[in-house]
């Protein structure tokens, strides 16, 4: 059985350019509740709107969609005109807007937007921890809690932050401008990707993991796992690495604590390259760069020049490290891991 309400909405234009910034005169919101099972999924398929995800133990799905708005005359003329439409469906839940393009005029967006007579809107969903998300908003920003389940977050220019994402295959998250930020996130498969902010993830673990970004910088406290870490100019500080790396900027710096390293690949356009390592951990290596320093902590053998390095650390191993600036220092220095 289907639930559905109709929620007339006009402005779904804004609310990432102008979150925060509405001072509301006005405000219409909708509530709905619905009964589900652990594992179902959460589809937000919304229009220029704040999207924010909680979490809880019970077996049910809590919606609440607000507005608020300036003047509500000059939104009443499109009110009428947007569906938001949110339902029960065979898969989870459904929360979904017409695009706004196709109900709205040129000269109507430009005034919401530009003008005098702005409004906001947010999407507020609480779900069971166990739970798989579908979550698109064209502007907006997203929030979410904890959860388990597969997970795809996209915006077309908000900001995404993210508590915990836990998922026992893969997850997606993607804006086209704004910045990524999370605590935690695991997944077989993990992907986050900006077209140009900062991505900044306390803990990663994957099989394989991608993280892009097209100009911001990119930081990441603990790496478990294999995978790419690459930005087209800005730095790269990843911590604590256990497993395989490659990470890649174009004209920033690179730093890395390689705690267990496994293969590792690490270059730059013009930056410089900080490897910090355990001062008993051994790996082959092969540095070439503007200059290379290697600390004397490490037992090193093989060709050391002044730019350029091959050989092995402390017996060698398993590990490879391979390090390339083109006009950039590499430093080789110790550092104990933590227990």
């Amino acid at each position: 059985m289907k639930y559905k309400c109709y929620l007339r909405i006009l402005a779904l234009a804004l609310l990432s350019m102008w979150a925060g910034t509405v001072q509301a005169q006005y405000r219409q919101v909708i509530e709905e509740h619905f009964s589900v099972s652990p594992g179902e999924q959460l589809q937000v398929e919304v229009a220029h709107a704040d999207v924010m995800l909680h979490t809880h133990q019970s077996p049910s799905v809590e919606v609440v969609v607000s507005m608020d708005a300036e003047d509500w005359e000059q939104a009443e003329k499109l009110l009428r005109k947007l569906d938001f439409q949110i339902e029960r469906t065979s898969e989870g839940v459904s929360i979904v807007t017409r695009k706004i393009s196709n109900v709205v005029g040129f000269w109507d967006l430009w005034r919401l937007v530009f003008g005098q007579r702005r409004v906001g809107i947010r999407v507020e969903v609480t779900v069971p921890e166990q739970f798989s998300l579908n979550v698109s908003t064209s502007g907006g920003d997203v929030e979410v809690e904890r959860i388990r389940g597969e997970a795809k977050i996209r915006t077309a220019g908000g900001d995404i932050t993210f508590d915990r994402i836990q998922s026992p295959s893969w997850v997606q998250i993607a804006t086209a401008g704004g910045d990524i930020e999370g605590v935690v996130l695991r997944g077989e498969e993990v992907e986050v990707k900006t077209a140009g902010g900062d991505i900044e993830i306390h803990e990663v673990e994957g099989e394989n993991i991608q993280i892009k970004t097209a100009g911001g910088d990119i930081e990441i406290v603990k790496w478990r796992g294999n995978g790419d870490a690459h930005t087209a100019g800005g730095d790269i500080v990843v911590e604590e690495v256990e497993g395989d790396l490659e990470a890649k900027t174009m004209g920033g710096d690179v730093e890395v604590f390689l705690k267990k390293p496994g293969h590792i690949v690490l270059s730059t356009t013009g930056g410089d390259i900080d490897i910090f390592m355990p001062p008993m951990v051994g790996a082959k290596l092969y540095f070439r760069g503007g200059r290379v320093l290697i600390a004397s902590d490490f037992t090193f053998r093989g060709m050391l020049e002044k730019d350029e390095a091959e050989g092995e650390i402390n017996g060698g191993g398993e590990a490879y490290i391979e390090a390339r600036t083109f006009g950039g220092v590499i430093r080789l220095r110790s550092r104990k891991a933590a227990l």
